[in-house]
């Protein structure tokens, strides 16, 4: 990744699949594919969070987090594809230091007026693996 926060490239065949799929297809439920994939637990944490999809920068906010992904919280209207790759930069909470993650798109719903993104890190730094996992055990 470089220094320099890019906006990420969508991934071949992305175009294909959004076509494909119907509206239930945005809609990733862990428990009814038979159980949770995370392979970390995830921290509670409420911080800003800049996410940009390839057309947009989105102010949203993390409402866990995890050395292998986030959650965040969006606003109302505001849906994403799954498999869709996000650029994201945040800074946690106590800390100045700002991260730079890209992440894929597991899950998107709507949670009350809001949505709700599952993340997927697929690209973070290991010093800031490092701040993210010191986060973690300190909560």
């Amino acid at each position: 990744m470089n220094s320099d926060w890019e906006t990420p490239r969508r991934r071949a065949g992305d175009a294909a699949r959004k076509g494909a799929a119907g509206p239930d297809a945005r809609r990733s439920d862990a428990r009814a594919a038979g159980g949770d994939r995370r392979r970390a637990r995830r921290t509670a944490a409420t911080f800003g969070v800049f996410e940009a999809d390839g057309t947009a920068v989105h102010l949203c906010q993390a409402e866990d987090i995890a050395l292998g992904g986030i959650t965040i919280k969006h606003a109302p209207g505001l849906t994403h594809e799954l498999r869709t790759e996000v650029a994201l930069r945040f800074a946690l909470p106590g800390s100045t230091e700002e991260i730079e993650a890209r992440g894929e798109i597991v899950s998107d719903e709507k949670a009350g007026r809001f949505g709700r993104t599952g993340v997927r890190f697929i690209a973070v730094r290991p010093e800031h693996q490092q701040l993210i996992a010191a986060y973690c055990r300190r909560r």
